[in-house]
């Protein structure tokens, strides 16, 4: 399995401050959500076919929610962080996947994916996954967690592009558990010398896949 090099590579401050390539036609940008991108956010989720939201919400989930939209743009960040990664599109920002993770008192970081259907096996998914263990080594996590209904083979995937991943099951749910290692390569590299450790190395123009698809992921914590 092929690590996962915006994990490796870069400092989590300036992982949002990064434009990636995912494919040629395709810039992507990660930033922390907000308030303001519920429109965007729900625009994003109603694009969603059933068998993604399934995935990610443990319910086809028919009509999207202001509850499930607050989920990802009303939140707590000292208790949730909440990603977007958005591209450029018709002269206006588009949402193209969400992720966000909490901490428990284990150290534990739960997280969460999800990507639009049309750019699955671009890369996306790995992005917010790396992105996502960046930041929970950063506030002190040793190990991410991933709860997803059984056979998701793309996110099991996705965590072992991380590091060292064990499967187990609990309550009827797939469930994954990643090590994160205390000094990944690039962890320290701060976002003023991020641009000389891009132009060293070449900017992502496509963090691994997860292999088949980046179909949604499931939630580690149901959203209302």
């Amino acid at each position: 399995m092929a690590r996962n090099r915006t994990y490796d590579r870069l400092h989590p401050g300036a992982l949002l401050a990064t434009t990636f390539r995912a494919g040629d036609d395709l810039s992507v940008r990660l930033r922390l959500s907000r308030r303001s991108d519920a429109p965007a956010v729900r625009r994003f989720l109603e694009g969603l076919d059933l068998e993604s939201r399934r995935l990610r919400f443990f319910s086809p989930m028919p009509v999207v929610r202001g509850a499930t939209v607050r989920h990802f743009t009303a939140h707590d960040p000292r208790r949730r962080t909440c990603l977007v990664a958005t591209a450029p599109r018709g002269g206006t920002e588009e949402v193209l996947g969400l992720a966000d993770a909490s901490i428990s008192a284990a150290r534990t970081a739960e997280i969460a994916i999800v990507v639009a259907d049309e750019v699955r096996g671009r890369g996306i998914g790995s992005l917010l996954v790396g992105a996502l263990a960046a930041l929970a080594a950063r506030q002190g996590a040793t190990r991410l967690k991933a709860e997803m209904l059984p056979h998701n083979e793309p996110m099991v995937a996705l965590m072992r592009g991380i590091g060292p991943t064990v499967l187990a099951f609990e309550e009827g749910n797939a469930v994954a558990y990643t090590r994160l290692e205390p000094e990944p390569l690039g962890r320290g590299v701060p976002p003023r010398r991020a641009g000389r450790r891009l132009r060293e190395h070449g900017t992502p123009r496509r963090a691994q896949p997860s292999g088949r698809s980046q179909r949604a992921i499931s939630a580690p914590m149901r959203s209302p």
